[in-house]
């Protein structure tokens, strides 16, 4: 089975979702520190990325570190900044020795251009000790990938009804090839039969059909590209990611510290009409 890479941004599409996470889906050594799974999805409109998202994110590594944005990670091996979650909380790699200069400029500006972006942010949150006492040997991406393909395609189908624009893809950072093939596998199934979910649409269809017809395609991309260069959707994806994870830690008495940025990517997941998140744009698997 070959895991389909992203060489080009695909056409005749509307939205686009970009998905990371934070931990890992090995349910053999569970990590007392971060005994979960968080899977995140950023929903953006593929011209608001292309004309407004990356421009931003891009203009504002090249303010930061002048005049490309750009870092020698290695001797002789410059690439485009990224703006990893880890990196920036650590202080690690191209955040480590920042001026205090760089470091206002980041941490005035880098909130903000979340702040301002127009995207919307879905997250699952999987907790493998509960699942492993539930249900044992059971990978804890398919229940986290069913919900964001799940929630995606209500997003798509709503627009389509609202603007007759309602085809979207879904970016995927690389992950292991094992575990790019096991999601791959997952997810061309899901398009055929699909979840196993009752999506709940009145649209005279099954959800494999209807995740076939708003879903287009799936495609993987590393977190660098051959030219050094990263996809910011990616970059958001993987703070929403870490941001929700923590939160949930915390609501279980963990002492996880949250992040600066926690208020502005909780506002941004996508909610009932009554302002709730929980089942529409955030769920925790299983449940209690």
């Amino acid at each position: 089975m070959t895991v389909p890479r992203l060489s080009s941004w695909p056409d005749h599409v509307d939205y686009l979702m970009f998905v990371d996470e934070s931990g890992t889906r090995d349910m053999s050594k569970i990590d007392p520190c971060w005994p979960i799974l968080s899977l995140a999805g950023v929903i953006v409109s593929k011209e608001v990325y292309f004309t407004k998202i990356q421009n931003v994110f891009l203009d504002l590594k090249k303010t930061v570190w002048p005049p490309d944005g750009t870092f020698e990670f290695a001797p002789g091996e410059m690439r485009r900044i990224c703006f990893h979650c880890r990196d920036m909380r650590m202080h690690s790699g191209p955040f480590k020795d920042l001026t205090r200069e760089q470091v206002n400029l980041l941490d005035g500006s880098f909130p903000q251009a979340l702040r301002d972006a127009d995207f919307l942010t879905i997250a699952a949150i999987v907790d493998k000790n509960r699942v492993q006492r539930r249900y044992g040997a059971r990978d804890p991406y398919d229940d986290a990938s069913a919900f964001l393909l799940e929630r995606f395609c209500y997003f798509l189908y709503e627009r389509y009804h609202r603007e007759r624009k309602g085809r979207g893809a879904i970016v995927f950072e690389n992950r292991t090839p094992e575990d790019d093939k096991a999601l791959f596998s997952f997810l061309k199934r899901c398009r055929t039969h699909g979840t196993k979910r009752a999506l709940g649409l009145s649209c005279g269809t099954n959800d494999g059909e209807l995740i076939g017809r708003h879903i287009h395609s799936f495609g993987w991309h590393p977190k660098w590209d051959g030219n050094g260069n990263v996809v910011s959707g990616l970059e958001i994806a993987d703070h929403v990611a870490w941001h929700m994870g923590a939160w949930h830690l915390k609501q279980t008495g963990a002492r996880n510290k949250l992040g600066m940025n926690h208020d502005i990517l909780w506002s941004k997941l996508r909610r009932r009409p009554n302002g709730n998140p929980q089942g529409y744009g955030y769920t925790v698997f299983p449940s209690k």
